[in-house]
């Protein structure tokens, strides 16, 4: 029976881990859309709240180490998903629940990753821009092969246009 008491714990760690990761996901999103539409400068209640969502996130991650040492949950496997695998079809449709929010997270993980990027550049466009119209095709990012190489000065575009 104690296994039981670890499935309804482990069922309701994983409702409350789909809410925060909706928030998480809605907040991505939103701040997908203001910085399309407001521009970087106006995102920032917007960080607030996916700042609030990944803090609930880091919280609920102590959650799932304490639901992994828990003397009901089953002694093999190392994570969630390889423990209630062990138990078979008595939590399939728990299982099935944990892999779909792994793959969200993964999902998450990316997008995240999509936005710093694309945050990163967008910041640093107008530098960019005049990097490139004055000849310096090295960039801060990914030009750093060999600091100390010369790199010829012809002018660039302003030249050109000259």
């Amino acid at each position: 029976m104690l296994t039981g008491t670890w499935l309804h714990s482990v069922a309701v760690y994983l409702d409350q881990l789909g809410d925060i990761l909706s928030r998480v996901d809605e907040s991505m999103e939103r701040l997908r859309i203001t910085t399309i539409e407001q521009g970087p400068r106006q995102i920032e209640p917007t960080l607030h709240r996916l700042a609030e969502a990944l803090s609930d996130l880091e919280r609920h991650v102590i959650r799932r180490e304490e639901l992994l040492r828990d003397d009901a949950a089953p002694k093999s496997g190392y994570n969630l998903l390889e423990k209630l695998a062990d138990l078979g079809p008595d939590a399939e449709r728990i299982h099935q629940a944990a892999s779909d929010y792994s793959k969200q997270i993964e999902s998450l993980r990316d997008r995240s990753l999509s936005q710093f990027v694309c945050q990163f550049h967008l910041a640093d466009l107008t530098a960019g821009i005049v990097r490139t119209l004055c000849g310096d095709s090295d960039t801060p990012t990914y030009g750093k092969s060999n600091p100390n190489a010369k790199r010829p000065r012809n002018g660039g575009l302003f030249n050109e246009a000259a």
